[in-house]
């Protein structure tokens, strides 16, 4: 029901907005009473903070589906995590404006707590994702290598979000790698700046970092193909979620067979535009692949 909640209230929010979104109507829209919906949430400013985080999860959750895919390379798995980046704040971009616009940062310390830990996650995930594509030789001066990569990218981001430029996420991700392919060559250890005593703080920050079985990540598509189905009309939607119940029974299943898995996909994509899942799927199930036959 908490999930239910957070999307409903993210739907609420993003379409009527905070102040206009009331208690009453979020409960309204999840089929309880307030009164329930307060045993889950203390007030609308705290369900407003974790409809952000669980944005945020989500990003990060998606972000270790690429570290596990075997398919790619180092690099690879680096350029795509900085697409899904760019992606995610762009689309974010109107409901990110709508908590600076309700809880102003400088008026509301639950904000400015948000903010400092979206900002440490950050930081922690980059520095994971640049030692896992150049491995520990960078270590030693990897939080200077995050900086220069966090501010680069940031400009970018700001340039997308706020003066609305249509940029190529794909040369923005291989530009970026680029330059830090240079950065790692080049590097002189002796300048290094920010040592990892100095970066205490940021190394033991754990939020976020909960890594997730296949079955979960199975869930969380099942869940929001689930999701998509709800804007269907009622006859359509009860046929689709039969066909979700059998994709989510043969994807949990060892055996599952792939070619039914994808007949089960373009069935529900010819009701309602799944393309997105349907290619996390496909590389799940060849990630399953490549490790059975490697055991074997």
């Amino acid at each position: 029901m908490k999930e239910t909640i957070i999307r409903s209230a993210l739907q609420l929010f993003s379409r009527e907005g905070y102040t206009s979104t009331s208690m009453q109507s979020i409960a309204e829209e999840c089929g309880i009473s307030k009164a329930s919906l307060y045993k889950y949430f203390d007030s609308k400013e705290e369900l407003l903070i974790q409809v952000f985080e669980q944005s945020l999860t989500r990003m990060f959750q998606q972000a270790q589906e690429i570290t596990v895919n075997d398919t790619l390379s180092n690099r690879e798995r680096f350029v795509q995590k900085i697409i899904l980046e760019l992606e995610v704040n762009q689309e974010q971009r109107a409901f990110v404006n709508l908590i600076v616009r309700a809880m102003p940062i400088h008026q509301n310390q639950k904000v400015r707590d948000l903010m400092s830990r979206t900002k440490t996650a950050l930081m922690n995930w980059h520095k994971r994702s640049l030692l896992e594509a150049y491995g520990e030789d960078i270590r030693p001066y990897v939080w200077d290598l995050v900086v220069v990569f966090q501010g680069t990218i940031r400009e970018y981001i700001v340039l997308m979000m706020d003066d609305y430029k249509v940029l190529d996420k794909n040369k923005i991700a291989e530009l970026l790698v680029s330059h830090c392919d240079s950065i790692v060559a080049g590097f002189n250890k002796e300048h290094t700046v920010l040592s990892t005593s100095l970066m205490n703080e940021y190394e033991t920050f754990t939020l976020f970092d909960k890594q997730r079985t296949e079955e979960e990540i199975f869930m969380d598509i099942v869940d929001r193909i689930s999701q998509k189905a709800e804007t269907l009309s009622a006859g359509k939607k009860d046929e689709v979620q039969n066909a979700i119940e059998q994709l989510l029974y043969h994807l949990k299943s060892e055996d599952g067979q792939h070619l039914l898995i994808e007949a089960i996909c373009l069935y529900i994509d010819a009701r309602v535009s799944i393309k997105e899942e349907i290619e996390r799927i496909t590389q799940l199930l060849k990630n399953r692949h490549c490790k059975e036959g490697y055991s074997t």
